[in-house]
């Protein structure tokens, strides 16, 4: 919490309900509102959570022009290669061994010719063990998480 805190909230109004922590299994997900998501360098925080934690983040955000963005970031490496904006992905990996350490995804990896980018980041997100993500501000705050009002 410290570190969504420091990293995420300094730029939210205090008193602003500004991210909702829901634990799922060995996942911490995060959800925050647009107010919050547009004042961010959401890659740039991501990255460094990552490294300050010695652990995978995944951030991403889902807009109704674009699609998703989505990037993965595991200690001090950005994925790059899972990168995703508008209908593409960059640099698609060919096996799995990239999630070996966390997840088996060889049924998710490659992703299948007819399968849009979008659902096979849910489907990718899913088979890691991170279940909710296409929820929504509204529907996370129906999961029993905790909620970080800005300072």
């Amino acid at each position: 919490m410290a570190q969504v805190r420091d990293h995420y909230l300094h730029h939210v109004p205090a008193g602003t309900e500004a991210a909702i922590i829901v634990q799922d299994g060995e996942w911490t997900t995060l959800y925050f509102p647009d107010v919050v998501v547009k004042g961010l360098g959401f890659n740039r925080i991501s990255s460094q959570i990552a490294q300050v934690l010695g652990t995978w983040v995944i951030g991403y955000r889902i807009f109704a022009w674009q699609g998703m963005d989505v990037h993965y970031f595991n200690d001090a490496t950005h994925v790059d290669q899972l990168a995703y904006a508008r209908n593409d992905i960059e640099f698609e990996p060919e096996n799995a061994t990239l999630f070996a350490d966390i997840a088996d995804v060889s049924t998710i990896v490659p992703r299948r010719a007819d399968q849009h980018p979008l659902d096979f980041h849910f489907a990718l997100l899913e088979a890691l063990g991170v279940r909710n993500a296409a929820v929504t501000w509204d529907k996370a705050r129906g999961l029993g998480g905790t909620i970080l009002t800005a300072a």
